[in-house]
């Protein structure tokens, strides 16, 4: 197996492993647990140690090895999980300050997307 194939490998692992912990967020915020997703809507009161805690870091640390492969090899973010999360916590942002009310209804789209059930 060549160079590139295993970084693509690694690619498909390390995604997979993103979405697992995102779906298992989403579903913390579905039924109103603090998750990372809480972190990313409301950065003011999450700053400091709880912002700070490992698997937090851990999450913010796949984002960035996914977003790195997929510039490596020319791929579009937004294909990947951490796209659809970043396109999903913008919308969710959206609609909570318009007071839409579609917030739950598009996160478990996403679950059932991914293969997840809510």
């Amino acid at each position: 197996m060549g160079r590139t194939e295993k970084l693509f490998r690694r690619l498909d692992e390390l995604e997979a492993e993103y979405r697992t912990i995102a779906a298992a967020e989403l579903r913390n915020y579905l039924v109103g647990s603090v998750s990372i997703l809480h972190r990313h809507l409301f950065p003011e009161t999450f700053r400091g140690k709880v912002r700070q805690n490992g698997e937090c870091a851990h999450f913010e640390w796949l984002e960035k090895e996914i977003e790195a492969l997929r510039s490596k090899f020319g791929e579009p973010l937004s294909d990947s999980p951490v796209g659809e999360m970043r396109s999903l916590l913008r919308r969710l942002e959206a609609e909570r300050k318009s007071g839409g009310g579609l917030e739950l209804l598009l996160t478990k789209t996403l679950l059932k997307q991914w293969g997840f059930e809510s």
